[in-house]
């Protein structure tokens, strides 16, 4: 699980360096690269939490409870 989620995270670190590049080459009318970007940021998070929400939705809470 642990390499799951260290894949995740350079996937995304990649993604938020390849969007940093995109923005720093931005010109103020350059529109569709602004779209572009703007669209990519939501779905950039919503991969970033997919990963671990959805392990923690198979855990009983009972069982994680009793460890804390």
């Amino acid at each position: 699980m642990a390499l799951i989620d260290r894949g995740v995270g350079l996937v995304s670190f990649t993604l938020s360096s390849v969007i940093s590049n995109v923005m720093k080459a931005l010109q103020p009318i350059d529109i569709v690269r602004t779209i572009g970007v703007v669209g990519i940021l939501p779905l950039v998070a919503l991969f970033d939490n997919f990963v671990p929400a959805s392990r923690a939705t198979k855990v009983d809470p009972i069982t994680t409870l009793r460890f804390e």
